[in-house]
């Protein structure tokens, strides 16, 4: 467990979902196009990467593909005419086909966003990510996450490769210039790696997040449990006292509980644990 931090930070808008999730012990994993970031998951295949063919097998599974992928219709003798003309259009096609099942495949992610324990005291999370303050904060056990994780029931996706990506897994996000780029002919492990290299990769100006995700299969926009992996909740600046009880109410006092209090005469704040 050495290369996973020992724990991690969810923000929460303070709401009804977000109190009913934590008093579930549940965390909302998204798809990627519910991201703010619309580049999130982008999977881009090198139109410029011409001049490769394709086994006569996969030629002749061409026309069911773009039929299936993109709704076009194409004869397979007009398939095999594209591809002896070797032409740009053919291509650009393949290109087509592969782009829209791999991008099939990457909505049917699920996705949650966690930050390192440096988050915390960084005003920018809890301005952007729990309601300018008026949100709360959760800190998980991330290795035991990871743990239980790996008892996860895998569903099957008919795709022995495709397989290994069904799993629940805890991956830090890698800031890259551009898009994890394909380039065919690719075999199904090379193109299976690059796809998982898509789901936690973002472009430079996020870089500062540090940010990790937990990403599962098939759980795409509901709610899903960790385990119990939580440890404290931390209040928000504007979290009246009102809320902090009922959140510690609706939890049944299990957690460590703090809130922030700001530094007299700075920009700061500290977190203070509450009395049980």
């Amino acid at each position: 467990m050495a290369s996973y931090p020992a724990t991690l930070l969810r923000f929460f808008t303070l709401n009804a979902n977000s109190i009913s999730a934590i008093q579930d012990e549940k965390f909302w994993f998204s798809s990627s196009d519910k991201f703010n970031d619309p580049f999130e998951f982008e999977c881009r295949l090198d139109v410029n990467a011409h001049g490769y063919s394709l086994s006569d097998e996969d030629l002749a599974k061409m026309p069911q593909l773009a039929k299936r992928a993109l709704g076009e219709e194409y004869s397979l003798d007009g398939m095999k005419e594209l591809a002896r003309a070797a032409s740009s259009e053919f291509d650009e096609l393949i290109h087509r086909v592969y782009a829209a099942h791999a991008n099939k495949f990457l909505r049917r992610m699920g996705v949650c966003c966690f930050f390192p324990e440096s988050a915390l005291l960084n005003p920018l999370y809890w301005a952007h990510y729990a309601d300018s303050h008026n949100g709360f904060a959760v800190e998980i056990d991330a290795r035991k996450a990871v743990e239980i994780s790996t008892e996860v029931e895998k569903p099957e996706t008919g795709s022995e490769q495709a397989d290994k990506l069904t799993g629940r897994v805890l991956a830090p996000v890698v800031y890259r210039p551009a898009p994890v780029s394909m380039e065919l002919p690719m075999d199904t492990e090379t193109q299976i790696n690059l796809l998982a290299r898509a789901m936690s990769t973002k472009s430079p100006p996020w870089r500062d997040e540090k940010e990790w995700r937990f990403i599962q299969y098939d759980r795409a926009n509901q709610l899903v449990s960790l385990g119990p992996v939580i440890t404290k909740i931390y209040f928000g600046l504007r979290v009246p006292d009102h809320q902090k009880r009922l959140i510690r109410s609706v939890t049944d006092d299990r957690y460590q509980y703090y809130e922030a209090l700001v530094n007299i005469g700075t920009y700061d704040f500290r977190f203070q644990r509450l009395p049980l």
